[in-house]
């Protein structure tokens, strides 16, 4: 998800949106470095809270229940070492991977260079397959190829694929998230705009909306006078 939100914004702000989706760097730097910073801050909440922030802290989440480590305040209490151990391990990995990409990165941009036919069929392969040996269920094969079919017509049709899929994928959590909250308020809405926190929320996320429609008008009318000017001087 922060890859896409990265991308995302990115693009919205980029003086040349069109050229992403060909390998613009831009986008590749925005969604490859909050790939790698996401990492830290899901340690966060796991840490303090005991809330994995994505799939790798629930990982970790499970191993440290296991050996009978508990996440929170306490965990800083007792294990402080264990703590200390976790952030140093990130800074090391962190560091280990600026060297490795400074080092490998004009190797592995080589693979840009191969030839679309042996290329593609191995993306296609592991990306629909993935899914299916993940979970040991072929029922994941066909929603991997239904939904690859779905981007395709949604791409030629010149909707946006990616926030389809951020769709997707944040719709249960919303709404697993929305009954959590309406059943501890007793089913009333009021409790999303009176909390400062979920106000702030929903203020800073309407912002984002608006700000989001007035940049594409811009982007629209920076378009339409490019056009008329260079239709007056033809």
């Amino acid at each position: 998800m922060a890859s896409f939100f990265a991308y995302g914004e990115a693009k919205s702000r980029a003086k040349n949106p069109e050229r992403f989706g060909q390998g613009h760097e831009d986008g590749v730097w925005a969604s490859e470095t909050s790939n790698n910073a996401v990492t830290g801050g899901a340690l966060v909440p796991m840490l303090t809270l005991g809330i994995p922030g994505d799939v790798n802290t629930m990982i970790l989440l499970g191993a440290m229940t296991v050996h009978g480590l508990v996440p929170g305040p306490t965990l800083f209490r007792d294990e402080l070492q264990l703590v200390y151990i976790i952030f140093g391990s990130m800074i090391v990995a962190n560091l280990f991977m600026f060297a490795f990409g400074l080092i490998a990165s004009k190797y592995f941009a080589k693979l840009a260079l191969a030839d679309l036919k042996y290329l593609v069929p191995i993306i296609l392969v592991l990306s629909i397959s993935g899914p299916a040996m993940g979970s040991g269920h072929i029922y994941y094969f066909w929603i991997a190829f239904i939904f690859g079919i779905l981007g395709f017509l949604l791409e030629r049709g010149g909707f946006p694929v990616i926030a389809t899929a951020m769709t997707i994928m944040l719709g249960p959590i919303l709404e697993s998230n929305l009954r959590r909250g309406l059943m501890l308020s007793g089913g009333s809405y009021a409790v999303f705009f009176t909390r400062p926190i979920s106000l702030v929320l929903i203020i800073l996320g309407v912002l984002a909306l608006v700000w989001g429609f007035r940049h594409e008008a811009a982007q629209r009318r920076k378009e339409q006078e490019r056009a008329a000017a260079g239709g007056a001087s033809a």
